[in-house]
Order: C-alpha cells, then sequence, then structure tokens
C-alpha cells in the first residue's frame, strides 16, 4: 500500500494508473488486479493504511515523550 500512498500522495488519485501503482510496487498489473478489483479499491485500501499508519505513528510519539511540548514538536517534525 505504500506505494500506492506514495504515488497519490505525489500526483493525485486522478493522474495514477494501475500500471502505475504495479510498476511503483515492482508487481505485474496482472498480480495487483489479483488483490484489487479496481483502482477505486486502492484508493479506498490506501485511505485506510494510510489511516493506520498515521495513528500508529501518533500513538508511539504519545507513548515515547515526556510532555505535550515534546509531543507536538516530535509530530510537526
Amino acid at each position: 500500500m505504500s506505494s500506492a500512498v506514495e504515488l497519490f500522495t505525489q500526483y493525485g488519485f486522478k493522474a495514477i494508473t494501475m500500471d502505475d501503482i504495479s510498476r511503483r510496487a515492482g508487481i505485474s498489473k496482472k498480480t495487483l488486479y489479483q488483490h484489487f478489483a479496481n483502482k477505486d479499491e486502492v484508493v479506498n485500501e490506501s485511505v485506510i493504511w494510510y489511516k493506520s499508519h498515521a495513528t500508529d505513528n501518533c500513538t508511539a510519539v504519545l507513548e515515547g515523550s515526556e510532555n505535550a511540548i515534546e509531543v507536538m514538536v516530535r509530530l510537526l517534525a
């Protein structure tokens, strides 16, 4: 999913094709279609993956910080 998220972030959802995603992920387009029916599914799963990844990162920062100021500095960095 990170490959798709990187592409969507850099170029937007409309500009990216399934070919672009498969190329970035280093897999064939056939393999990509075995996991996702279409680009809409890739977009949906990418958003879910990104949300989960962001939540995990925030949790790690919260647990590894001593105070609220440190949390804010680390999150903004």
